[in-house]
């Protein structure tokens, strides 16, 4: 299931556009400390997301159905060499981060999905993280919660989006 759930993150963040219809995220993968080791990570286009699952506690329904509250975190990166002081003339490049998060949050909380054998969506923003500790590569993070519903061990898991609505606020345990 989480190998689908990160595709669907993947391809969801890529097709979030800015107001000049263009990608707002160039660059999408999984966590792995890419901002800490550059050296060893290579480069990457920027801004860039990593994704980083969070552990989870799965509590199991019935038939073979279990339910999570999956955390994640959304490592937004972007390069600058701006200052945000108020004198800096590209004052407007160094904070163009902050509408970047803006405008990645305003787009991933409509991000619902759902395959044959399992479902996830309307995430919750649990806190934001700064970096305010950067040299020309900032590491912003921002943490969410959305159930996911995994079905993949039912033998009948196709059954899952046909009682489950995607749109599911909260437990999916309410749905069934």
């Amino acid at each position: 299931m989480i190998d689908h759930l990160y595709r669907a993150l993947a391809d969801f963040l890529l097709d979030i556009k800015d107001s000049n219809n263009e990608p707002l995220i160039r660059h999408v993968a999984l966590w792995n400390r890419q901002v800490d080791f550059l050296e060893t990570e290579g480069t990457f286009a920027t801004p860039a997301v990593f994704v980083q699952f969070l552990p989870m506690q799965w509590h199991q329904l019935s038939q073979g159905v279990e339910e999570a509250q999956l955390q994640l975190v959304l490592h937004l990166a972007c390069t600058t060499k701006a200052s945000a002081k108020s004198t800096d003339q590209f004052k407007d490049a160094a904070l163009q981060r902050f509408y970047l998060l803006a405008n990645l949050h305003k787009s991933f909380v409509s991000f619902t999905r759902s395959g044959p054998s399992w479902m996830a969506g309307n995430p919750e923003r649990l806190s934001l993280d700064i970096d305010h500790d950067h040299s020309e590569l900032t590491d912003d993070r921002i943490t969410y919660q959305l159930p996911v519903a995994d079905a993949s061990a039912c033998p009948q898991a196709d059954w899952i989006s046909k009682l489950i609505h995607p749109q599911a606020q909260g437990s999916f345990r309410t749905q069934l």
